[in-house]
């Protein structure tokens, strides 16, 4: 029986998306474990369209892997790919991320992580048109998967994230500091939402923050002029508080509010912006702030 590992991992990983959905966690539990062995199958065959013997399919599965491994042909002969099937270095070492990310991805289910188990699903559901896409010059195809990755870095187990770094050749710390660099992680499923008690804990800066929470304490700044560039619309700072804590909020006035800025006062508002960890000299300040732009900033209406 033939299997088109590619396909079949971006079905796998496209249930991740739809975790939430009643009768889906036992399945997809079940799915994430056949994935992680096709792709030791792939490993020891040194190919994606592999061959396992008659029955190794779960039966319940076995018509849907047909014909989901017989489009996976169809789309590579049509895209002219099968010169691309058998594994390069680059491919094995592609392949060890994603056993890595397949493990990862039933610890989470099991802990009921489930939207970092969506945002990783929504991450690597194409993963399939990409497996067997020839690198473009200069492109390090896996340093892109780990980006990738990286972008749920603090929802990793440290197993995990050690096993990732082992197979870029990266040292923990090293790695850390390349993901806590703007732009480094892609980010394909938009702001992760962190409680604020887990911020408050961090010690490094992060962007694309997103948290949702209460204002109280508002402040609004008075204008600031900008030369011949004009003022500032109402920036202002904010407490932001949640069932956890609380954490400043500093907003610029770089845009007209679409409303008055003290109506916030009182309101949940989900903020997205970049967390800022200050130097523990600088003791005139909140050591852990969020920053963000007037437009950033959201009332909740539930």
């Amino acid at each position: 029986m033939l299997i088109d590992s590619p396909t079949i991992l971006g079905g796998v990983f496209q249930r991740c998306r739809w975790v939430k959905r009643q009768g889906n966690r036992t399945t997809l539990g079940e799915l994430l474990a056949f994935a992680y062995d096709i792709l030791n199958v792939v490993e020891q065959q040194g190919k994606f369209l592999i061959e396992v013997p008659e029955g190794w399919v779960p039966h319940k599965w076995a018509s849907a892997v047909k014909a989901d491994t017989q489009r996976g042909i169809e789309y590579m002969q049509a895209m002219k790919l099968s010169d691309y099937d058998v594994l390069i270095p680059e491919n094995r070492r592609e392949i060890a991320l994603l056993q890595l990310l397949l493990r990862e991805l039933q610890r989470l289910l099991t802990i009921g992580a489930d939207v970092t188990v969506q945002r990783l699903g929504h991450a690597f559901h194409n993963i399939n048109r990409e497996l067997r896409t020839p690198a473009k010059p200069g492109m390090d195809a896996v340093m892109g998967t780990f980006r990738v990755i990286s972008a749920d870095w603090d929802d990793l187990s440290l197993e995990t994230r050690e096993g990732c770094c082992r197979v870029v050749d990266l040292e923990v710390q090293a790695a850390e500091a390349l993901i806590n660099t703007q732009g480094f992680a892609i980010n394909c499923s938009g702001p992760r939402q962190f409680r604020i008690d887990s911020l408050i804990a961090r010690s490094t800066a992060l962007h694309d923050v997103r948290v949702l929470g209460t204002v109280r304490e508002l402040t609004v700044h008075p204008p600031i002029p900008l030369g011949k560039d004009g003022t500032t619309h109402d920036a202002y700072s904010l407490v932001l508080e949640d069932e956890t804590g609380s954490i400043v909020v500093e907003v610029s006035g770089d845009c007209p509010p679409s409303e008055p800025v003290t109506s916030l006062q009182g309101k949940r508002v989900v903020i997205d912006g970049t967390l800022e960890v200050l130097s523990p000299e600088l003791t005139n300040r909140p050591l852990v702030s969020l920053k963000t732009q007037t437009g950033r900033v959201r009332v909740v209406t539930d």
